[in-house]
């Protein structure tokens, strides 16, 4: 069997993690809140994203053992700024599998002052307000410019009708998940009595809900309170369930 020579190319000449073992930590950094625990947090997710470059630099179980368990401590990262804590415990286990007077325990410490708050001010916040500034500034340039392109393209209104279409889907969906309303009441007599239900369903599936629905929505457009809607459904239901007809 022939190994790609892509897949044995490493970071950098005098590493022996290789490329294909980067690009399993960056896939395994997306699931870094997949395992979350009110014990350790994220430490389940971490040593899942470390694995392939524990796997890489010990060949001793017992050493892969043991760097397992280092990274099963606790762990408490933002995800977007996960993976600069990957390359850099990454970086120290290579060295300590290189170095046998490395200090494992250094590792977890060096963790633990990265995954403080400072970190998360600096990377995520910095380029969040420059973004900020970008975006306002760019917005009162180009807005106008823009919205006039756009109305002149017809694209504004292709756009409204589409959205328009997409939120009727979305009620009537809503509305036959979300809106019960049945009948129990039986049609014929014996073991040939079915259910009123059953005929309406023939009609129109959720067709009570829709028609339901739509009463509500023309009392709306009359201005008929929300609350008044609401305790009248309520008081409605209680009598209906009562003389058994829902």
């Amino acid at each position: 069997m022939t190994t790609n020579s892509k897949e044995l190319q490493t970071i950098s000449p005098e590493s022996e993690i290789t490329k294909k073992d980067f690009w399993k930590c960056f896939r395994r950094s997306c699931t870094l809140d997949s395992s979350w625990n009110y014990e350790r947090m994220q430490n389940l997710a971490f040593a899942y994203m470390m694995a392939p470059i524990i796997r890489r630099l010990y060949k001793d179980e017992d050493k892969r053992a043991d760097a397992l368990k280092r990274h099963m401590e606790f762990m408490s990262v933002t995800p977007h700024i996960s993976t600069l804590l990957v390359g850099v415990a990454g970086a120290m286990e290579e060295e300590n599998a290189k170095n046998k007077g490395f200090d494992a325990a250094s590792i977890n410490a060096v963790k633990s002052s990265l995954m403080g708050p400072i970190l998360f001010f600096l990377i995520i916040n910095i380029p969040h307000f420059v973004l900020r500034y970008i975006c306002l500034d760019k917005g009162f340039k180009y807005g106008a410019q823009f919205f006039k392109d756009l109305s002149m393209s017809n694209v504004v209104s292709k756009v409204t009708e589409a959205a328009s279409m997409l939120g009727l889907m979305v009620i009537g969906g809503m509305t036959a998940a979300n809106v019960y309303f049945e009948l129990p009441i039986m049609i014929g007599s014996g073991e040939w009595a079915e259910p009123l239900q059953s005929y309406l369903d023939e009609i129109m599936p959720c067709l009570l809900p829709a028609l339901l629905f739509l009463l509500m929505y023309w009392l709306i457009g009359k201005k008929v309170k929300t609350t008044t809607l609401l305790l009248s459904i309520i008081v409605v239901c209680i009598v209906l369930a009562f003389v058994g007809i829902v």
